[in-house]
């Protein structure tokens, strides 16, 4: 039955190209309804397939969107974290360096990676970070120097994971290391 359906097919795409048919019979879907009215149901098999293909072409649809909301996901994910380094470095620039203030966004970004980029280089120093922030009081602010090192491993943990997305990028021919 697959067989005939494929030759059936081929032969279906020859004859639309062709002059002669459409000339005689218009379409094909004329000729059905002259020649072939009462076999409705050969008409949906051959227009649909054999239901194994059916059944396998919609599986494979269904993947593809799933592959694609992953993608958008992490897309997402990545798009969010590099934000909350900048968002938290700027805070420490412009002198909000209350726990309060820093701690949501620090483990915003440490949930992220461990999320999705667990291969992350400098998640553990950004661990140690989100650490001490979380065993401070929220009122505490951190002092100059700490304040000064937090923004510098923050610059230096953007980079890297720059560098992260770049190198699981060539590696698989993909934009992103892993789903989150």
């Amino acid at each position: 039955l697959r067989r005939l359906l494929r030759k059936f097919k081929d032969v279906e795409g020859q004859l639309t190209s062709s002059d002669w048919f459409s000339q005689h019979s218009g379409s094909i879907e004329d000729f059905w309804k002259v020649y072939c009215g009462k076999c409705l149901a050969a008409r949906k098999r051959i227009r649909e397939g054999h239901p194994k293909d059916a059944a396998q072409a919609a599986a494979l649809r269904i993947q593809q969107q799933q592959e694609m909301e992953k993608q958008h996901k992490n897309s997402a994910k990545i798009f969010e974290t590099g934000q909350l380094f900048v968002t938290l470095v700027d805070c420490i620039k412009l002198g909000n360096t209350t726990v309060d203030e820093l701690f949501p966004i620090l483990n915003d970004i440490v949930s992220n990676l461990r999320k999705g980029f667990a291969g992350f280089e400098l998640l553990p120093k950004l661990e140690v970070w989100y650490s001490r922030m979380e065993a401070m009081h929220p009122s505490d602010t951190l002092q100059e120097r700490d304040s000064r090192e937090l923004a510098f491993d923050l610059v230096r943990a953007n980079e890297a994971f720059r560098r992260f997305l770049q190198e699981a990028g060539k590696g698989d021919g993909a934009s992103t290391p892993s789903s989150p």
